[in-house]
This record gives structure tokens, sequence and C-alpha cells, in this order.
């Protein structure tokens, strides 16, 4: 996944030492039974940092410091966000985000605030306007919101999403056409073994009713945000543009007989869960459902498919 000899700020180099704790993702070692965060995110002085194949016990501010060293070469953004904020955008987008501002992130003190809610507000609109053909698309609420939790401004959140959305490839996700997305969830029905895949898919389960929201939010709106968090730690720190995915198919590892007993019902049950908002609207994956191999085949060879009706 990521190189042995990956940059990353001195400090952090100087901390990770030792025995490694975990294996690459430790997947779902951050969740509690009933899915909740171990702790308050506000609250958090310490994280489980994912640093290449590794996870460390670290000091907060460590994390933060891995996240800004993926700006190094993005400083001029933080300047220029003061420049994009004033700017006006399209109406529908403007709707759009006022909307889904308020379903993200809800049981968090920071989101739950009109403070909170203003800062997630003017980043998207931010991004917005730097991006107009992208514009904004539900999901990317859920990212800003993870990056406004540890970076130490609006400006670097801002920064960071961009980072995300150009170098590491997200931006075909959030795209009219998805194609991003339809090729990924084409991927992870692949990287399911055969039985369990079979098994989903008689039930009616399939890829796009759980792995949209996984790929759209970086998991932000279906797992506990520690976890999130550390997939944004590969993804920012370790440069990787395909951490999304590689999660998404061993989210499955070791839970196949646990997944392959339940029911249609019992599965969306687990990935609902209140209070954390509503990533991803039926109207933007309209176009993509049903499409399966055929779509992702055709996002593949630059095609993209159809592209979706608004945002």
């Amino acid at each position: 996944m990521a190189n042995e000899g990956i940059s990353v700020p001195a400090r952090i180099k100087d901390f990770v030492t030792g025995q490694v704790k975990e294996r690459f993702l430790g997947l779902l070692s951050s969740l509690r039974p009933n899915g909740a965060p171990r702790i308050l995110i506000e609250d958090e002085t310490e994280v489980y940092l994912q640093v290449g194949r590794n996870v460390w016990h670290a000091p907060r501010q460590l994390r933060v410091e891995l996240w800004m060293s993926s700006l190094a070469r993005r400083a001029s953004l933080v300047d220029e966000y003061q420049k994009y904020l004033a700017q006006d955008i399209a109406r529908e987008a403007a709707v759009d985000i006022d909307k889904d501002v308020q379903r993200t992130f809800p049981n968090t003190r920071r989101f739950h605030s009109e403070d909170g809610q203003a800062q997630l507000r003017s980043v998207l609109r931010a991004y917005a306007a730097y991006d107009p053909e992208v514009a904004y698309c539900q999901g990317m609420n859920f990212i800003a919101g993870l990056l406004l939790m540890y970076l130490p401004s609006e400006a670097h959140a801002f920064a960071a999403l961009v980072v995300l959305m150009e170098d590491r490839k997200l931006r075909s996700f959030y795209h009219r056409s998805m194609a991003l997305l339809q090729v990924q969830l084409w991927q992870l029905s692949r990287l399911i073994s055969p039985a369990l895949n079979q098994h989903l898919e008689a039930l009616g389960v399939v890829p796009m009713l759980y792995g949209a929201s996984w790929l759209m939010t970086a998991f932000s709106a279906d797992f506990p945000i520690p976890f999130s968090a550390r997939i944004m730690d590969v993804m920012l720190g370790d440069q990787c543009e395909c951490a999304l995915l590689k999660a998404s198919g061993g989210s499955f590892l070791n839970r196949e007989g646990w997944v392959g007993n339940m029911n249609s019902s019992a599965f969306i049950s687990t990935h609902e869960q209140p209070g954390r908002g509503t990533p991803v609207q039926p109207r933007r994956l309209a176009r993509v459902r049903g499409r399966g191999a055929e779509g992702a085949s055709d996002a593949r060879q630059g095609g993209g498919g159809r592209e979706a009706n608004g945002h």
C-alpha cells in the first residue's frame, strides 16, 4: 500500500519506533459493539495514528502534523481561501450545502453548534467556488467536516480538501458522471468472496447500497470518527489513492460468517446510525444503480457513463 520509505514529519518518524501494535488498518478495532466512538471526538488527547502499515497510540497533535505535511506543496491554497470564500457560487450548490451542513455529524458538539456549522458551510462554499464544475456533491460535507475536526483552521481544511480531490483523485467520486464511484463499486464486488457476494446480491444488498456511503464519506458517516480519521491518515500522510477501496474490501475480512448469516433488514440496520446524518441521497445515485460491470467498464474506458442530473 504505502512505500516503506514514505516521507513523514521528523517528529512522527521519531515517535514511530518500537513494536508494531496493529496490522494495517486493524479493521474495526476502534469499534465498540454499539458502533459508537470510544470517547467524544472533541475530548480526545490521544489517537490511534495510522502510519504506513502500522498503528500507533500517539498524541492528537501528531495527527495534525501528519495531515498538515500533505499541504506542503499546496501552501498557496491556504492564503487563497478568503478569495474563494468571497466568490459567489451556483444557487443549487448553495442550497444543497445549507441543507447538508445541518445533517453532518449532528451528534458532535462542534457541528451541533452554529459556529461549527458556519465553518463547514464556508469550507464547502469555498471549494464550490474553486471548482465550479464539481461545485458540491453530497458526501463532501462529511469529508470537510472530518478535516475541520483536526486541522487548525478553515483555510487548512479547504486546502486539504483540494489535495484529496485533485492529488488523491477523489474528484471523480463527486463529478456528475461519478466515474470513479462506478469503477470502485464494481471493484468492491470483486473483492468480496464469491459466496458472500452471491448471498448479499440475493438479498438485494448490492455494493452501491453500502459502498457508496463508505467511499464518498471516507467511512465517516457509517463508522466511528476515529476509524475514519485513520483512513484519512493513510490518504493524506501516505499519499495513497486506493485506501478507501482497500478498507471497503477489508471490512468483510474475518466477518464473512457473521455477514453471511444476516438478512437484508439486519444488514441495513447495522449501517444506520441515528444522528450521523444522510451522506448520499438517492437522486445522486439513480444513474449508477443497476449499471454494474457495464457502467464500470464504460468509466474505465473513459466514457464515465451518463451524467446524473444535479447534485
